[in-house]
């Protein structure tokens, strides 16, 4: 689980950065991606669903998303001055899960959702396009 947990962070990280955002994490975040000329960021929870624990893992993803949303994301703005009005919670999975219902509930909280694994970021449920959340 957590060789899929940093694999996952590994190819968002690499792809972001190429598409010119500054990468941060620390104790609570897996990975906060920000281009701050395009008042953009991405906050994103890297989980493993190996184990058919899809339900399980996104149930934490959610309650860390919300958390973390609220307590580090106000704080990193308020100390850089920025504002970053198109900001994205992302749940990251290592493999697609065969439950569309709870993607569709994710999508409802305003999570979006992806696999990122083998080099490959794919897209689920009503996000289409990685391009959509990057640029």
């Amino acid at each position: 689980a957590e060789t899929a947990h940093a694999d996952i962070l590994s190819v968002l990280y690499d792809t972001l950065e190429s598409r010119g955002y500054a990468c941060f994490k620390n104790n609570h975040l897996d990975l906060l991606a920000v281009h701050a000329a395009q008042g953009r960021s991405l906050l994103i929870e890297a989980k493993s669903n190996e184990n058919a624990n899809f339900r399980a893992q996104a149930r934490k993803g959610i309650a860390q998303l919300f958390e973390y949303n609220y307590f580090e994301m106000q704080r990193f703005k308020a100390e850089r001055g920025l504002a970053l009005p198109h900001a994205h919670q992302v749940l990251a999975f290592s493999q697609a899960p065969a439950d569309a219902d709870y993607l569709g509930f994710l999508n409802h909280l305003k999570i979006r959702t992806l696999v990122a694994q083998a080099e490959v970021i794919t897209p689920l449920g009503d996000l289409t396009d990685f391009a959509e959340l990057a640029g």
